[in-house]
């Protein structure tokens, strides 16, 4: 028992909104301690013809319908938005949730959709220094006194006495998620964020933790106030002979670094899968977030629900 969270992203790509909707409401039903949408106007994983749905759009939808279970995004993209009207947007979704929303912010990795829409993709450094100002722009106004504007002056962003006014339900505010592994990005989580979430394999995951660490120490702060989660693909599949079709494809359905697509997985039946939580746990981890692509087998996830989730509870 570790007392772990466990959240599930279906990835509102190539799906209906009718499925999309009920795999939502019935991952509420089963226990998930969150739901999270994602940040994409062309579908990241497959061909930019694949239908995609707006993911703020389609999130404020479903938090109306979610009764128990946090709701996040993981995460905005830094480009595609103000900052000071993503806080807007985060607030009104806490509202919506009643107090239980969660802002993920990001620098950005999809050339494609930044380049069609017209943002442009300018180097990493600069992204980053622009998540650095939208961190900024979100604590001016969340931390703002009650009924009191908020100024910020950056390089890429600006506020002018700026109200958030309703204030979020949660207080101090919603909690703040950074996504990423680079380290100024774990600079950042040290110093704005509430939690951070990466990717495997288990080797960097552990090394990324301990750069953490030494982020928060230099700041003072514990990193214990950091919720750590990592994000993984869930194939639930008991039988061994089918679970090798399925990863394969799993990883022929992506244009992506084959390698880095099964270290992202987390494949098969309910024991393969205790273990290997049990080494995330080991390394540091507080938190899981599933990734289910669609058609959405909602039995592999009802069934990770019933005989994996309690081993950590």
């Amino acid at each position: 028992m570790t007392g772990m969270k466990f959240g599930v992203q279906l990835l509102p790509q190539e799906v209906s909104w009718d499925a999309w909707r009920d795999g939502w409401v019935r991952a509420d039903q089963l226990g998930f301690d969150s739901l999270w949408s994602y940040d994409h106007v062309h579908a990241p994983r497959g061909a930019p013809t694949q239908a995609c749905f707006e993911g703020w759009m389609g999130m404020a939808a479903l938090a109306a319908l979610t009764e128990r279970a946090e709701v996040g995004m993981l995460v905005s993209a830094v480009l595609f938005r103000n900052p000071g009207l993503l806080v807007k947007m985060a607030t009104t979704v806490d509202h919506v949730t009643g107090g239980k929303s969660i802002l993920g912010l990001g620098a950005g990795w999809h050339v494609n959709e930044h380049d069609a829409y017209g943002w442009g993709f300018p180097p990493a450094g600069e992204r980053v220094s622009r998540l650095a100002e939208a961190l900024q722009v979100t604590h001016a106004l969340w931390d703002a006194p009650p009924g009191q504007p908020a100024s910020f002056e950056g390089a890429y962003y600006r506020l002018e006495d700026a109200y958030c006014n309703p204030p979020p339900i949660r207080q101090p505010h919603p909690p703040i998620m950074v996504a990423g592994g680079g380290p100024r990005i774990i600079g950042l989580v040290a110093r704005y964020a509430d939690m951070w979430d990466c990717w495997p394999p288990l080797s960097d995951v552990g090394e990324r933790y301990e750069r953490l660490r030494r982020a928060c120490d230099k700041l003072g702060r514990p990193v214990d106030q950091i919720v750590r989660s990592l994000s993984v693909d869930l194939l639930y599949e008991p039988d061994a002979g089918r679970l090798a079709e399925r990863v394969e494809a799993h990883v022929r359905g992506q244009d992506r670094d084959p390698s880095m697509l099964r270290a992202r997985l987390l494949a098969g039946g309910p024991r393969q899968m205790i273990d290997q939580i049990g080494t995330y746990v080991d390394a540091g981890l507080d938190q899981l977030i599933l990734h289910v692509a669609s058609p959405y087998d909602l039995e592999g996830v009802e069934r990770f629900a019933q005989e994996v989730m309690p081993q950590f509870r």
